[in-house]
């Protein structure tokens, strides 16, 4: 017989996905293409990264890869979901599952 989820433990999963998912797009996402781009942090928060690319030599370029970042960090994320979902249903009892 299956069991109704407990209310708060699925408000406490949204609150963490959600940050999750804030922190992934704008430090990872966002970041990470900035530094890999040589641009230097000017304003980071959970829903806003801002860098200046204008010391280098195609700052237009840069800005772009920054911007592009943050979906490229959710696309890989996905990925990387979508591939556990997938290994799981191939292997009955893997990761806590039962039978």
């Amino acid at each position: 017989m299956a069991t109704r989820p407990d209310r708060l433990t699925l408000i406490a999963l949204g609150i963490l996905a959600f940050t999750l998912k804030a922190t992934l797009h704008e430090w990872v996402g966002h970041g990470g293409a900035a530094v890999l781009a040589g641009c230097a942090p000017e304003a980071v928060s959970s829903a806003w990264w801002d860098s200046d690319c204008s010391a280098l030599a195609d700052p237009d370029a840069a800005r772009r890869l920054v911007k592009a970042g943050g979906t490229i960090a959710n696309l890989a994320a996905a990925g990387i979901a979508a591939g556990l979902l997938a290994a799981r249903r191939r292997r009955p009892g893997a990761l806590g599952t039962g039978a």
